[in-house]
């Protein structure tokens, strides 16, 4: 029982994609862990990269046997010898003829099977099936590039079960134990864990979890609004620029004086759609100074 640790670097994502791919990627890894018995599964996503954890991961799933009955033992034995209905049986179980063996059923004998499931192994099916799993993530637009087609070109991808490396390949680039923090302090970084991974990415600039970036926006907002005497505008759009930046820093700007002419509604409509910044209000009066949620 150990920790599976996945992390995909690409270009930067749209804000409306990164939500997109943190539930994708989840799924997706799930999926490849259907019958295998696991733990909390934690996410965390930027515009790029995304990453998840599932603890307590079992090496594999459990081996089971099940005794699967087929046609009367009379249509699949003529003389003692199998007939195509046994021959058919058996190849559909994936057994031999030779396997089979002759039980009662609610109408009286009939040939079965021992069916063996599971026992495939936890790295075996992450190896194989992890592409699959990310490029499957749907979205409603996507782009092609050497690599192959999905939101924005893929750059490295992490894949570790209990800190050691899985070999496998996604869109041609093979998984390794780095990952690289932000254009600040790029790194490369050692991953072994995702508690290594959270507090390394923090020492490189990278804000990785989503509550913890939208938490320092709303801090950093307040005490920029209160440093110049006003209240902050338009907070709706703190949704999305908390996925359109790996280390928010707050900075008060501002725009020319008498544009203050034009109505209100225009220059807030205007800075929200087309800048993504946020309005200064003194006693509900705009002003003509605004803040910048900058990743710098």
């Amino acid at each position: 029982m150990t920790e599976l640790f996945i992390e995909l670097r690409c270009e930067e994502l749209p804000a409306r994609f990164v939500a997109i791919a943190r539930s994708g990627l989840e799924r997706g890894v799930l999926g490849l862990l259907k019958g295998i018995e696991h733990g909390a599964v934690t996410t965390w996503a930027t515009p790029r990269r995304i990453a998840v954890s599932v603890r307590d991961v079992a090496a594999g799933r459990p081996e089971e046997e099940q005794l699967v009955t087929g046609p009367p033992a009379r249509a699949a034995f003529r003389d003692g010898k199998p007939t195509k209905a046994a021959a058919g049986f058996a190849r559909g179980r994936g057994v031999s003829v030779d396997e089979l063996e002759v039980v009662d059923g609610p109408r009286g004998p009939v040939v079965a099977a021992r069916v063996r499931t599971g026992g495939e192994r936890t790295v075996s099916l992450i190896a194989s099936g992890l592409e699959a799993a990310i490029l499957g993530i749907d979205f409603p637009k996507t782009m092609r590039w050497s690599g192959g087609r999905w939101a924005r070109p893929i750059h490295g991808v992490i894949a570790l079960y209990g800190g050691v490396l899985i070999d496998c390949l996604v869109t041609g680039i093979p998984a390794t134990t780095q990952t690289l923090g932000h254009r600040l302090r790029p790194g490369p970084v050692t991953v072994e864990s995702s508690a290594q991974y959270v507090d390394f990415l923090r020492q490189h600039y990278v804000q990785v979890d989503p509550d913890e970036r939208r938490r320092t926006i709303e801090r950093q907002l307040a005490a920029a609004a209160e440093s110049v005497g006003a209240e902050v505008g338009a907070l709706e759009l703190v949704d999305e620029v908390v996925d359109l930046v790996e280390w928010p820093q707050v900075v008060v700007a501002q725009f020319a004086e008498d544009l203050l002419e034009l109505p209100s509604r225009l220059l807030v409509e205007s800075m929200g759609v087309h800048q993504r910044v946020f309005p200064l209000f003194i006693d509900g009066t705009l002003t003509n100074r605004f803040l910048v949620v900058s990743n710098h």
